[in-house]
């Protein structure tokens, strides 16, 4: 028959974990680490979140605001706004999460906003090319080469500029046909070379703000640190089995 200890269990139980003074302790047993979602809350620096989601936000409002105004102009480099409306869309929608993600602080929503940050990231890059691109054409005047046709004109240049005014001589109908070269619009440039600009910045800037909140996910959900694991010493008799207890996760 095995014999009750000191703290009236059998011999092969294990006893509560006890206080300096000897009186029970459950929060020793218990142990006092943090847990997993306590760790990623400590890492996951929800301000800083909400101001990059907040500033990708303003980002995408402007982008469509300046959609509208290219809407408008009807330029060679700038004939439709659609793409930068779909990068807008990209921002808001991940501005938005990002809010959600400091606000509730849960796994779900930062992971969310971890993949929607990488492909506005890379969106925004395809777009700071474009715009890139846009103020090479606009800022050399390569574009809004406007021409009026001319008539009755003796095409001795075929297929060639002479004087503004290209010419050719159609082979089956032996018909001329020129165009003159005409002012260009250099405010129209100017308009345009602005807005590539703008629209550029504002890509660059949804692309640090996408980068510096990814890895604010990143070290909420990979580098969080794993909460510390603590080993309890009870003073037992010599008939009792010594345990460690360890955190629940």
């Amino acid at each position: 028959m095995m014999k009750n200890n000191k703290y009236g269990l059998m011999s092969n139980e294990v006893p509560p974990a006890t206080s300096d003074n000897g009186t029970s302790d459950k929060s020793l047993e218990m142990g006092d680490g943090e847990s997993n979602a306590e760790a990623r809350n400590k890492a996951w620096l929800d301000k800083k979140a909400l101001i990059l989601a907040v500033l990708l936000i303003i980002c995408g409002t402007l982008v469509i605001i300046l959609g509208i105004v290219v809407d408008g102009e009807r330029t060679f480099t700038f004939f439709k706004a659609i793409p930068d409306y779909i990068l807008a869309i990209f921002m808001i929608v991940t501005g938005i999460i990002g809010i959600f993600a400091a606000k509730r602080n849960t796994k779900p929503f930062i992971i969310t906003l971890m993949v929607l940050t990488i492909i506005t990231t890379v969106i925004s890059c395809l777009f700071i090319m474009h715009h890139g691109i846009g103020i090479h054409v606009e800022g050399n005047g390569l574009s809004h080469m406007n021409h009026e046709s001319v008539t009755n004109y003796n095409c001795t240049h075929n297929y060639e500029w002479k004087d503004d005014v290209y010419c050719y001589i159609h082979p089956k109908f032996n018909e001329t046909v020129a165009w003159r070269r005409i002012k260009k619009d250099h405010a129209l440039h100017t308009r345009a070379a602005a807005l590539h600009c703008t629209l550029m910045l504002l890509s660059l800037a949804a692309a640090v703000i996408c980068i510096v909140a990814s890895g604010l996910t990143c070290k909420a959900t990979c580098c969080a640190p794993t909460p510390p694991v603590k080993i309890v010493y009870i003073p037992v008799d010599s008939s009792v089995t010594l345990t460690s207890l360890h955190n629940k996760p």
